[in-house]
């Protein structure tokens, strides 16, 4: 037998096993602890580990490394035991970053990247962290809107690179990825410098979020509908618009700010009349929002779209009138000529 055949005959014969910290702790001959807490859940697990991955394997973290050397009278030291508290993402990626550690290999994506990168920096895992350098620089380029709720959580360094290029690109955005940030994403995009979206279709996407969103804060509102990113407001949300931030029970400088954007909105009477005094309305919200609005708004809301509906009405009658002239003109005109 050749040396080639006796290497394929000895693979054959070695059996496929799982990676230690995945097995059994007295089959794997575990000799370290790690007991994660998730900060979200307050749920716990305990990963039964081995000193010579974790401390002196290809792949180490050198936070171990130094740990297992240490000859200090530590309680980590005398229990063989870590204990860390993680935020839910991190908690999640926690298998990922152990197989890495034992194999240096990682499932590496859009939902793990950032809190992998977390626990790389804290463990300080070189390898780890490279890796997750060279993903994240190819992958921002088409994801970045999925990596701002977690580098906001993390306080990664590519947080105002993800933030800038969402703000520019916010209306060309899919709607559903927008609809599935948390509220501090939302926030920081919507309120970056860089915010590239007109002020009517923001207005559409904002209470396409807040409908969608439960526990929307006052804070959380005004700063979404500030004057300086809306100064329009989308119509057919007006009534959604002041009813939010009654009920949100925003300040009273972003109340009146909102509601005078609002009654502005109403000059597209059409819009209005459907969604009040109109029956029966084409959305049943719209009832809701028209009966929980305080009457002093009302009249306000109303007078604004009466008087658009009079000047247009105006323009209206004053073009058909002007018609009305010239094609009496040229009616008599052609009648003359007739005659001639």
């Amino acid at each position: 037998m050749n040396e080639k055949e006796f290497s394929m005959k000895t693979e054959e014969c070695v059996e496929e096993r799982p990676v230690p910290w995945r097995m059994d702790a007295a089959e794997s001959m575990s000799d370290w602890e790690i007991e994660v807490k998730c900060e979200d859940t307050l749920e716990t697990k305990l990963y039964n580990v081995h000193k010579v991955y974790l401390g002196a394997g290809m792949f180490r973290s050198k936070y171990f490394s130094t740990l297992f050397k240490s000859s200090s009278n530590l309680k980590e030291l005398k229990e063989c035991k870590s204990r860390i508290t993680l935020k839910y993402s991190a908690t999640k990626a926690f298998p990922d970053f152990l197989d890495h550690i034992y194999t240096g290999k990682c499932n590496i994506n859009v939902t793990n990247a950032i809190a992998l990168r977390f626990l790389a920096t804290y463990f300080i895992v070189p390898t780890l962290t490279n890796l997750l350098r060279i993903f994240l620089e190819e992958d921002i380029e088409r994801n970045y809107l999925n990596y701002v709720s977690d580098a906001a959580i993390y306080n990664d360094i590519i947080l105002p690179c993800v933030i800038r290029k969402s703000a520019k690109e916010f209306e060309k955005v899919d709607i559903e990825k927008i609809l599935s940030l948390d509220s501090v994403a939302f926030e920081l995009v919507v309120a970056s410098q860089y915010l590239k979206c007109d002020s009517l279709k923001l207005s559409s996407r904002v209470a396409e979020y807040c409908r969608r969103h439960a526990n929307i804060t006052g804070d959380f509102f005004s700063i979404v509908t500030d004057p300086s990113i809306m100064p329009n407001i989308e119509p057919y949300e007006a009534l959604y618009f002041i009813n939010m931030c009654i009920k949100c029970r925003c300040s009273k400088e972003s109340t009146e700010s909102l509601i005078q954007r609002c009654i502005a909105a109403c000059k597209d009477w059409e819009a209005v009349f459907q969604q009040t005094v109109l029956k029966p309305k084409p959305n049943e919200a719209d009832e809701l929002y028209y009966s929980t609005i305080p009457d002093s708004i009302k009249v306000k809301l109303l007078e604004s779209a009466f008087v658009s509906a009079n000047d247009d009405y105006s323009r209206l009658k004053y073009i058909i009138n002007g018609f009305h002239d010239i094609t009496k003109g040229l009616l008599k005109k052609k009648l003359f000529q007739s005659f001639c």
